[in-house]
């Protein structure tokens, strides 16, 4: 049998009635109209009756075969975070892999997923796009505000901490994630920890400083904060993993925002004459392919991107098919711990610049050395 294609009447295109219209006359999800008619997933018989005596009252008719695809609903993705795109060939692999994964939970929901890059055309290249999706929205972000203005439906992965009267986001528990992280360095030794992240404003950088912060703190711990560049990968983290090394009070462990930051700490750790895990515990708050690799691996917190992609996909098409309130949803994560926190016996805090790093290093002011924190609330 010839796969079901929903666009299309018989004869050739046609600009009639589409599934979204079917949905919101039936007053179901899109997702639900798909499954009726593909027979993928089964759909109550009182909720088939619904679907199509709608499409019976709508004249929708789909076809079997090549038909048309112009009644499937398209999604657009947009990734937001400067380093999604041009940081994936080095190692930038969470993004990327959350794309396969939405345009694979797209298209078994009945839609297609295109990949989008800003600026938004609404009105030109966009205008055939029925729903958004963006991934990292920074704070206030512009691309999401016109989208709303425009009364496009539209999801993101993170909240946007600039608008916290909107609910339609698929969140990451960065902060609980975090502590998990922090408390396993705890019980492998680490007395002085720091932590380096990037330097865009979005949910993901104020969770991760905010709850490295708020875990220091009650515990009368210092918290000591880098930043970088998360363009500048690898390269970024070893400079801040420098700065970290000459600082009088040197941390014996340092926890990253992502794991091409982990995997340069590292690098530069070792690259300075010291060992991992025995002289500095290194770790991340988000896991990747390259954490898995090289010696020692790095430990990290990782996420199921399937489920990630997924919940973004079901928050996004009850707002094609008809108007309807969404509920915030959250994706966990959890603890790969590998060699680079192996446990050892505690030690006092080294109070001498390391071997290995750069005299320009050694001379930086007190002022220079000083901590930087930054707390943040999440919306």
């Amino acid at each position: 049998m010839e796969p079901l294609s929903e666009g299309a009447a018989p004869g050739g295109p046609t600009a009639g009635p589409s599934m979204l219209e079917v949905a919101k006359l039936a007053g179901v999800s899109l997702t639900t109209v798909s499954h009726t008619f593909s027979g993928h997933r089964p759909v109550s018989s009182a909720t088939r009756r619904r679907v199509m005596e709608a499409a019976s009252l709508v004249g929708y008719v789909p076809i079997r075969g090549r038909g048309s695809a112009a009644d499937v609903p398209r999604i657009g993705l947009f990734m937001a975070p400067r380093a999604a795109v041009t940081g994936w060939s080095r190692g930038t692999d969470s993004l990327s892999t959350l794309a396969g994964a939405a345009s694979m939970a797209a298209s078994a929901a009945g839609c297609e997923l295109v990949h989008l890059r800003p600026p938004l055309d609404l009105t030109g290249q966009h205008a055939s796009i029925d729903g958004f999706i963006i991934v990292g929205p920074y704070t206030a972000d512009p691309l999401l505000g016109e989208l709303l203005a425009a009364r496009r439906p539209v999801v993101t992965l993170d909240p946007d901490p600039g608008r916290p009267e909107f609910t339609c986001f698929v969140r990451c528990e960065y902060e609980s994630a975090t502590a998990t992280l922090l408390d396993h360095l705890a019980k492998a030794g680490a007395a002085e920890m720091a932590m380096i992240t990037g330097t865009e404003d979005n949910h993901w950088t104020r969770a991760l400083r905010g709850a490295f912060v708020r875990w220091c703190a009650a515990r009368g711990r210092r918290s000591v904060i880098e930043q970088a560049d998360e363009r500048t990968g690898q390269q970024g983290a070893a400079e801040a993993a420098r700065s970290l090394l000459v600082r009088r009070r040197r941390p014996d462990a340092i926890v990253t925002s992502s794991s091409v930051f982990a995997v340069g700490v590292r690098d530069t750790v070792l690259a300075a004459g010291l060992t991992v895990p025995a002289d500095m515990l290194v770790a991340t708050c988000m896991d990747g392919r390259l954490t898995e690799h090289g010696e020692p691996p790095v430990t990290g917190m990782r996420w199921d991107v399937s489920i990630a992609a997924e919940q973004l996909i079901d928050l996004l098409c009850p707002l094609l098919g008809r108007a309807t309130e969404t509920t915030p949803r959250a994706v966990p994560f959890r603890l790969c711990a590998r060699g680079s926190t192996g446990r050892r016996q505690s030690r006092s805090v080294s109070t001498s610049p390391t071997a290995g790093v750069a005299s320009a290093e050694d001379s930086r002011s007190s002022a220079a050395q000083a901590m930087t924190t930054t707390e943040a609330t999440a919306p």
